[in-house]
């Protein structure tokens, strides 16, 4: 049965539960504080950089299940479930910062009729859906924990083909109904308690950090001893307890969610007098990354960096989207800064006006090339792994390239004369041996650390 819905927050993960429910029939009005933001939106226009986002936004639009306000109480007004996507940033100490939510939540209490449903989509610390439950509860109205696992750069798909749907509360009236809403995407639908399904946001985005941390020292520890990293990954996803997925190593993982979410849960841990010390380790391992990085291309460049012109591909944290959020490759843009590098960076999502202090914005992969002694690939975007390298090896300056994401052809990258070097493996392996032979390059070993 179609239901009158209201989402409060029109981000990344406002938009996408909109656009879903929207396309399953339900009458949605998507609201936020913003109102060129509403305006783009209502224009059928994307705010963020988003694959496939603007055609499912314009699709909606014209089937009139859709409809963008600045004014929250207005799409209230009639709506029967309520999807609270605001934002919970990072204060200081770590914990979430939930004055957005309280905002809308004061908004929300006294303008909904009893039996509605208040669906909490924002990540929030285990506890505070209780919390609102009790709040919400004198008015007859109930809350339902269903936490977002969205991906950037894939939020159309993750959201009309979820891997799996979890509705935690403690009515299960209301949680039959909000699973009715999902029932037709075909996901899996885990019902679980308001703490559960608030954990289990933290538990998924911190065991993939503690993944990437380990794939990134095992990346580190191949270079140095002379293995191929992508061969021990590739043997070690065979095992069905490891699997492929998230098995790829880069310059640190980061993002909006994962380092956030991973400093909430450790101090939610040390506020109940627990400890994480495993997750806690991946934070700091991954704290050095950025460092680690500078470091090898330091060495890469005879041991100082000062005034040394440096190409930088990708500021976005990940391919498909314009968030430079806590994104590793900011991160080792600012390192190598720091150490005297004259760095010029491009990106083809990201804003022209954002880059770190010391860092210039180019206009194309190639113009950044120009003159630079070094290459450095922090972002896998496609473009990257399409251009022409003779192209690149013409532009440089010199001859070398740090690729931290694998996106560059190796023997292509022979051929043209450039000296290759990819994270995770030592070029004095015997297949690259093979590889270089004839006096094209010769590959020198340079550890990240």
């Amino acid at each position: 049965m179609p239901e009158e819905v209201a989402v409060i927050g029109a981000g990344r993960t406002g938009v996408a539960t909109a656009l879903a429910l929207a396309s399953l029939g339900h009458d949605v009005v998507c609201t936020d504080v913003d109102p060129l933001r509403v305006e783009q939106l209502a224009n059928g226009q994307a705010p963020f950089e988003e694959p496939d986002l603007e055609d499912h936004l314009r699709r909606e639009l014209a089937s009139g299940q859709l409809r963008f306000l600045t004014s929250a109480g207005g799409a209230v007004g009639t709506a029967a479930v309520v999807f609270l996507c605001v934002p919970t940033p990072s204060l200081v100490d770590g914990t979430s910062d939930l004055s957005y939510l309280d905002a809308s939540v004061g908004e929300l209490e006294g303008a909904l009729d009893p039996g509605s449903v208040v669906v909490v989509k924002s990540t929030v610390p285990v506890g505070t859906n209780a919390a609102l439950a009790r709040r919400f509860r004198a008015v007859g109205v109930h809350v339902v924990s269903n936490p977002e696992f969205l991906r950037e750069g894939l939020i159309i798909s993750d959201s009309l083909h979820p891997s799996r749907v979890v509705l935690g509360g403690d009515n299960d009236d209301a949680v039959e109904r909000v699973a009715a809403m999902f029932e037709p995407l075909g996901a899996p639908i885990v019902r679980t308690s308001l703490e559960s399904a608030e954990l289990t946001k933290y538990a998924a985005n911190c065991y993939l950090a503690v993944r990437y941390s380990f794939v990134n020292e095992l990346a580190t520890l191949a270079e140095s001893v002379g293995a191929d990293v992508g061969d021990v990954l590739g043997a070690m996803a065979f095992d069905h307890r490891i699997g492929s997925a998230a098995l790829k190593p880069g310059p640190g993982w980061g993002g909006p969610c994962m380092p956030k979410d991973s400093r909430a849960l450790l101090r939610q841990a040390e506020l109940a007098g627990s400890q994480l010390k495993v997750l806690k380790a991946a934070v700091a391992s991954n704290s050095l990354r950025a460092e680690q990085t500078a470091e090898h291309a330091r060495s890469v460049c005879g041991g100082s960096l000062e005034n040394t012109p440096i190409a930088l591909w990708g500021l976005a944290f990940k391919a498909g989207t314009d968030d430079s959020r806590d994104s590793p490759a900011m991160a080792v843009a600012e390192a190598l800064a720091r150490a005297g590098a004259r760095c010029s960076a491009y990106d083809p999502a990201v804003p022209p006006d954002v880059h770190p202090a010391g860092v210039t914005r180019g206009d194309s992969a190639l113009a950044v090339c120009e003159g630079a002694a070094l290459l450095v690939v922090l972002t896998d975007w496609t473009e990257f792994a399409k251009i022409d390298l003779a192209e690149v090896a013409r532009a440089l300056d010199g001859n070398a390239v740090i690729d931290t994401r694998g996106v560059i052809d190796t023997t292509g990258a022979a051929e043209v004369g450039l000296r290759l070097l990819p994270v995770g493996r030592s070029l004095t392996s015997a297949r690259d041996v093979d590889v270089l032979s004839g006096g094209a390059v010769q590959a020198e070993v340079h550890p990240a650390s």
